[in-house]
């Protein structure tokens, strides 16, 4: 098997690739916040390398690694996001706590200028892939001007050697584990899939209009990568 890499992107079915790949690399695998508390060269002799950081955690270690991620559509990602939370542990999470404490308008609505909210739902497949948690530099969201975070997140997706699609993603994931060296002929099972929930075409005008100002730069960055995809088909 190759060594891998994978930018796990909250809500985009990573939690499943990481389920399937556990059970080839085994020991030799880190996941979700592992990485927290560590620098990316202490991960040079780890099999799978995966988490929520972004690109400026991943780089140093992409170059000698089959390399991955998968992007989802930016408003079904957040409506997963904010219900997973309001299912979740309020003392787990200090997020999951102030998902509960709002109503979805509100929570929303943070989500444009909140600090707390804002890293977690705006714009935030853009924000990971063009600097993103845990970069060594500290940077924040708040640092960056919206365009030049998406011209950096286009730049550095096409550095990696594959992007798959949560919409795709049994296509996509047997795509991944084939180029890792991994023979899977079953059909791939998504975990921790979120509950019944409120689709966007469910939701109030005022909702939408919310979702649409939240994740402007995520719909380019997302409807450009789909479009390049098709092209090479």
């Amino acid at each position: 098997m190759k060594p891998a890499l994978f930018l796990h992107i909250q809500k985009t079915a990573g939690t499943s690739v990481v389920k399937m790949c556990r059970e080839y690399y085994g020991e030799t695998l880190v996941s979700h916040i592992d990485y927290r508390g560590r620098k990316p060269e202490s991960f040079e002799e780890t099999g799978f390398v995966s988490g929520h950081f972004g690109y400026g955690f991943a780089r140093p270690l992409m170059g000698s690694r089959y390399s991955f991620t998968f992007l989802r559509d930016p408003v079904e990602r957040v409506l997963s996001f904010y219900y997973f939370c309001c299912r979740s542990d309020p003392d787990a999470y200090e997020i999951y706590r102030l998902t509960q404490e709002n109503t979805i308008n509100d929570f929303l609505d943070m989500g444009l200028d909140n600090p707390r909210v804002k890293t977690h739902i705006w714009n935030h497949q853009t924000w990971q892939l063009a600097c993103g948690w845990g970069n060594p530099s500290q940077k924040s969201i708040l640092d960056y001007d919206g365009e030049a975070m998406l011209g950096e997140a286009r730049t550095h997706l096409a550095e990696f050697d594959y992007v798959g699609f949560t919409e795709s993603f049994d296509q996509d994931i047997h795509v991944i584990l084939n180029s890792l060296g991994i023979s899977r002929s079953a059909k791939a099972l998504k975990t921790n899939a979120g509950g019944p929930r409120p689709r966007k075409t469910d939701l109030s005008s005022s909702i939408r209009e919310r979702l649409a100002r939240l994740t402007e730069l995520d719909q380019t960055l997302y409807d450009s990568a789909l479009a390049g995809r098709l092209k090479r088909v």
